[in-house]
């Protein structure tokens, strides 16, 4: 997983990124800890369960849980 996800899993370590985000969402800058915090209790997740839906799938077969795929 962590090969999948490592562009994500740096954004999520870069201190520049986590200030565009901020700048882009509208964040106080007193917040910053608490991004930073978020952003790093997420990398555990993202190298262990990450998915992606297709939507195409769902919409050629309506109603069918396989639209959902775990790495």
């Amino acid at each position: 997983m962590q090969t999948f996800f490592s562009e994500i899993t740096a954004l999520c370590r870069n201190e520049q990124f986590l200030h565009s985000v901020m700048e882009k969402y509208h964040y106080d800058p007193e917040e910053y800890p608490n991004l930073k915090r978020l952003a790093g209790e997420m990398i555990p997740c993202l190298e262990t369960e990450a998915g992606w839906q297709d939507r195409e799938i769902q919409e050629t077969f309506p109603g069918r849980d396989q639209s959902f795929f775990w790495l």
